[in-house]
């Protein structure tokens, strides 16, 4: 029997990218480049507003107006004129956007309730599977993503079929399959109880695998924006975590999901997030900018951002013009 299968695949569906799969896979510990395409990103984009100082309509998303320089603003005026932007642009939204140190630890700007529980979608991804990786998952593995994996009654499926991926591959494409199966292949308890270590994910929601797949693969996974950030910060800050910080500067390369966060000249590392149905997508992201001196943590979350979007066509380039706002980049 499946259990609750219609409300985990509506939460599934635009989750999962495409990722081009190269005809060998790398050797351990490699990461590979791979074109990703987040499946609710082929919506229109935003509209233009006149009004706030950054542009949302054009292509190259981290571009701004012409009345804001890069690196001329704080992060408090970055993260309003932000907000305005967004505002604008999707009148009904529920916008939230934070920034913090380089720890995690102070919070240097934010706009709305960032201390209230909401769907992150694929950013729970990278954080199940490093606290896999540390339950012996070989970084090697290889994950045949073109059929789906049933978890105790719940089938686990990727909008489209993206062949054999590597580890890298699948986080930076957000494959829904690959985390099942990694979940088929550690004591996903443990899983459960190290991403329990950075996320504030519930004690009772370890009881069944189901449970656990929900949570960990981003189906049912509600978290504060500012507690994904604090998440996030103290796992690069990990001494083992040199491969997920490689996958995470992956997931914003110039073909992946994230690819409208990077802002030219600027270190950027990060992850998308895509939740809710087709027609009220919820667009989060989540990552980290540095110039070489002043580092920070920056997360987006639009709620209702409209049919089409996800947290690559709305979170991502809000992230990229709050980065350049304030610390420029060539």
């Amino acid at each position: 029997m499946r259990i609750g299968l219609t409300s985990f695949l509506l939460f599934a569906a635009g989750c999962a990218a495409s990722p081009t799969v190269p005809t060998s896979a790398p050797g351990p510990g490699a990461v590979e480049p791979v074109a990703i395409s987040e499946s609710a990103s082929e919506g229109a984009e935003p509209a233009a507003s006149s009004g706030p100082a950054f542009e949302t309509s054009d292509p190259g998303a981290s571009e701004f107006a012409p009345n804001v320089a890069p690196g001329s603003l704080t992060w408090k005026e970055a993260v309003e004129v932000e907000a305005a932007t967004l505002e604008a642009a999707y009148p009904e939204a529920d916008i939230r956007i934070m920034v913090l140190d380089s720890s995690g630890s102070d919070m240097l700007a934010d706009h709305g309730d960032v201390d209230r529980r909401s769907p992150i979608g694929d950013t729970t991804k990278p954080v199940a599977i490093y606290a896999a990786l540390g339950e012996g998952l070989d970084p090697a593995m290889t994950f045949d993503t073109s059929k789906p994996v049933v978890l105790d009654g719940l089938e686990v499926r990727d909008e489209r079929s993206s062949g054999v991926l590597t580890l890298s591959q699948a986080i930076a494409g957000s494959s829904n399959v690959a985390v099942a199966q990694v979940l088929e292949m550690v004591p996903w308890k443990a899983v459960y109880a190290r991403v329990a270590y950075f996320l504030p994910i519930p004690e009772s929601g370890r009881e069944t695998l189901q449970e656990v797949a929900g949570q960990l693969i981003g189906f049912t996974c509600e978290v504060p924006l500012r507690d994904l950030g604090r998440a996030y910060a103290r796992m690069v800050a990990e001494p083992d975590s040199a491969a997920i910080v490689d996958v995470l500067r992956l997931a914003v390369g110039p073909d992946a999901t994230g690819a409208r966060a990077a802002v030219p000249g600027l270190d950027v590392l990060g992850k998308t997030g895509t939740a809710g149905d087709p027609g009220n997508r919820i667009a989060v992201f989540i990552g980290r900018v540095s110039d070489g001196e002043t580092t920070a943590w920056i997360g987006v979350s639009v709620g209702g951002a409209g049919k089409g979007e996800d947290g690559g066509s709305v979170a991502a380039p809000a992230f990229a013009r709050i980065a350049r706002a304030v610390l420029g980049g060539s």
